[in-house]
């Protein structure tokens, strides 16, 4: 079993998303109710953001890895 994290944020424009797994995010941690901590690669470089917004909606859940039989 694997644990995919996404988050659903507003940036002060639009509504964006990130989800562990994709765009080289490899974790993502709610530090409080409005503000997300997101860590990963970034063009072959070590990044971690902090977001904090008004809307923060974090779900975590467990997926079969399918890569690993």
């Amino acid at each position: 079993m694997k644990i995919i994290r996404f988050i659903e944020y507003y940036d002060g424009r639009e509504l964006r998303k990130a989800t562990t797994g994709f765009d080289g995010i490899e974790n993502i941690a709610m530090k409080d109710s409005h503000t997300a901590i997101v860590t990963g690669w970034l063009f072959n470089h070590k990044m971690k953001e902090q977001i904090t917004s008004n809307y923060i909606r974090y779900v975590e859940t467990e997926v079969e890895d399918k890569r690993h039989g």
